[in-house]
C-alpha cells in the first residue's frame, strides 16, 4: 500500500533501512537499465582485458592489439562498444587515435577490480 501511494502522490518510493540507518530512496527503473548496460559492456573478457590495459595508461589501438593478440578491426569494435557506454574515451593524436579511461571507466574498472587479480 504504500508504494502505491507514493506513486499516486508523485513522491519518490523509500525503503526502510536496516536498525539505526535512514530510508533510502528506492532508484528509478532507468538508473538499472543504465547499471546493466554499462555491466553488459563488462560482460566479455577481451573488453575487461582492454580496460585493464588502460588502468594502466593511454593506449594507441595498435598497442592494444599487441597487448590482447587480436586483430585491430576486432579491437577497434569493442573499443566502440566501450566508447558507446562512455566508459572510453579518446585524443587525436597525429593520424592515431589514444584511447583512455573516463571517469565512469575508472569507476568501472575500480569495482571490477575485486574481482580481477
Amino acid at each position: 500500500m504504500p508504494a502505491i501511494m507514493a506513486a499516486i502522490s508523485g513522491r519518490p518510493q523509500t525503503e526502510a533501512g536496516a536498525t539505526g540507518t535512514p530510508p533510502r530512496a528506492i532508484p528509478a527503473p532507468a538508473t538499472f537499465a543504465a547499471a546493466a548496460q554499462r555491466l553488459d559492456a563488462l560482460s566479455d573478457p577481451v573488453r575487461l582485458r582492454i580496460l585493464w590495459w588502460l588502468t594502466q595508461g593511454e593506449r594507441s589501438v595498435s598497442d592494444l592489439c599487441v597487448r590482447v593478440g587480436m586483430r585491430q578491426q576486432a579491437v577497434t569494435h569493442h573499443l566502440n562498444i566501450l566508447k558507446l557506454r562512455e566508459i572510453v574515451a579518446y585524443r587525436r593524436q597525429e593520424r592515431w587515435n589514444i584511447y583512455h579511461l573516463t571517469d565512469e571507466g575508472r569507476e568501472v574498472m575500480a569495482a571490477a577490480a575485486i574481482l580481477i587479480r
